[in-house]
């Protein structure tokens, strides 16, 4: 399926461009039935990778004690996704994800 081989070639290209994600310290965010999410960090670089499996959009709010800050969304141009007081909530479309740097 064209998408597919054009979907894990994107993902490739990010995962290569960020030291995070091919170094970095995982640690579970939040694990769901359909939903995950992981953060890794690597020195001062960080991503938050939040997963949808499900056939419905969702939301799940993750704990990020001491981040106050916006996430640039690598899935999904043009969106950010905002840390206030220490947690963050993610919504996620269905069969998707969103990779937060």
């Amino acid at each position: 399926h064209p998408a597919l081989l054009d979907t894990i070639v994107r993902l490739a290209r990010i995962r290569s461009a960020r030291a995070a994600l091919r170094h970095g310290s995982y640690r579970p965010l939040h694990v769901g039935h359909r939903q995950f999410a992981f953060l890794r960090e690597y020195g001062s670089n960080r991503a938050i990778v939040a997963v949808n499996a499900a056939d419905q959009p969702s939301e799940i709010e993750v704990a990020l004690p001491g981040m106050e800050r916006s996430f640039e969304d690598l899935l999904n141009p043009g969106h950010t996704v905002v840390a206030r007081n220490g947690r963050m909530r993610i919504s996620l479309d269905p069969n998707w994800g969103r990779i937060l740097t």
